[in-house]
């Protein structure tokens, strides 16, 4: 939510990786310097993160820097690829990213249809609006 302008604080980080190759083992070896651990383990439970660990449609962990939900399946009609291809391209600290489109975040949250996702369903419809707007006024 923030990363597309808006001022909901989610309390985690989502992230998508296409499944297959070595997208898993690349994710695994970017995350663990921050010792992910799933979200509901037990405290002082023994754990090692590795490629198995990362299960479909989704996995929660608590890390060292946050919440992580890593996503490799998405709600009916959307798919990874498709996503990716609408995808708008943010600056995370000098490091250019894809993040999923608005319109697409939206649609995600309206499926979703949580009391949560419905407040965000709002914000973003109102952001996507002054977007508009404002690319409108600027011909």
């Amino acid at each position: 939510m923030v990363v597309h302008g808006g001022s909901i604080m989610t309390q985690d980080g989502d992230i998508s990786v296409a499944v297959g190759g070595d997208n898993l083992d690349r994710l695994v070896d970017a995350l663990s310097p921050f010792h992910p651990r799933p979200l509901r383990l037990a405290p002082g439970a023994a754990w090692e993160f590795d490629r198995k660990c990362i299960r479909g449609p989704w996995s929660l962990f608590q890390t060292d820097v946050g919440r992580f939900d890593i996503i490799l399946r998405f709600p009916e009609p959307f798919t990874y690829r498709e996503l990716k291809q609408r995808a708008d391209m943010a600056d995370l600290n000098g490091v250019l990213v894809p993040i999923i489109s608005i319109p697409d975040l939206i649609a995600i949250k309206k499926i979703a249809d949580r009391d949560k996702d419905r407040l965000h369903v709002r914000e973003l419809e109102i952001i996507l609006e002054r977007r508009e707007r404002l690319s409108t006024e600027n011909g």
